[in-house]
């Protein structure tokens, strides 16, 4: 008591068991109100409040925010978030490991040294301009929150080591008690390899479309389920009416149709087959015809 000064309040947080068994917490203010002849506190006021319910929120929050933390540590992808300027204030980790940036480097340097387009991050921070503009509109703001959703944002970027690297980025925007915009979370995720993947199989309908040589495709069960635009002008049926058929139907006489179980066990066993065939045309035309099958086989080998 020695120490509190003469009108000076002094304020400390203690926690006490209740009656009934569970502990609360209070701030205590205290007041010096007067001393004895040796300047010994005689006389002082004290407030007791109970912030129980502050102190256990503020516990809760910490909790969720350090949870937070160890799942946004912990994926794969890419997550970041920015404050109500749209600077970033935090980068997960997993950074490195897409862009061989650190988190710190990220956080210093922003979007705009990695994406390779301007145009891209032009959008970005325009989106978030717009963003701002309508957080005084709770209406424009939630739908516009609502939007962001469904429209995923894509950037080209540059790995610290030079590979190019495709992230799709989902916005999700932050409201503070106010409902007014206080930041926003961005996840990212690397889709190189689906990209990659999107434009050899658009160069592979490019050639299925365009090949002059008749292709046809079939489901395990040997059916055909898809043919190119050549394979009706060679041999006069549409698609239509050959999905669900056998390639036999294509076969100019019975004997040689029996012969596709030698043909198949080759496909199964070398996994390809190349010989001629007579078939016919949809006008009963027969014709030589030098077939190649290859099978395709899924990530189980089957």
């Amino acid at each position: 008591r020695g120490s509190m000064n003469e009108g000076a309040g002094q304020e400390a947080l203690l926690r006490w068991r209740h009656r009934d068994g569970s502990w609360r917490w209070f701030s205590i203010r205290e007041q010096v109100l007067s001393r004895d002849d040796r300047g010994r506190v005689w006389r002082l006021i004290g407030v007791a409040r109970d912030v129980t319910a502050n102190i256990e929120h503020s516990h809760s929050l910490r909790d969720s925010e350090r949870r937070y933390r160890i799942l946004a540590d912990s994926l794969q992808d890419l997550i970041f978030t920015t404050d109500s300027a749209v600077r970033i204030d935090y980068v997960s980790p997993s950074v490195e490991a897409m862009l061989g940036y650190s988190p710190q480097w990220m956080a210093r340097n922003g979007l705009g040294r990695l994406v390779t387009k301007p145009r891209q991050i032009a959008r970005f921070y325009d989106l978030m301009r717009r963003v701002r503009n309508a957080s005084a509109d709770p209406i424009a703001f939630a739908e516009l929150g609502q939007n962001l959703l469904g429209q995923p944002l894509h950037f080209d970027c540059l790995a610290a080591d030079g590979r190019a690297v495709t992230i799709e980025l989902r916005i999700m925007l932050i409201r503070n008690e106010n409902n007014r915009f206080d930041g926003a979370l961005c996840i990212g995720r690397d889709i190189s390899q689906q990209r990659q993947a999107e434009k050899e199989l658009r160069r592979a309908a490019t050639v299925f479309d365009h090949s002059t040589a008749a292709i046809v495709v079939t489901d395990p069960a040997g059916r055909i389920v898809q043919v190119n635009p050549a394979f009706q002008r060679i041999t006069g049926y549409g698609s239509d009416e050959m999905l669900g058929k056998l390639p036999t139907a294509l076969s100019a006489d019975r004997q040689q149709a029996n012969q596709m179980t030698f043909v198949r066990d080759q496909i199964l066993q070398a996994g390809t087959w190349e010989g001629e065939f007579w078939l016919k045309r949809k006008d009963g035309e027969t014709y030589p015809c030098w077939v190649g099958i290859t099978a395709a086989r899924d990530d189980e080998n089957d």
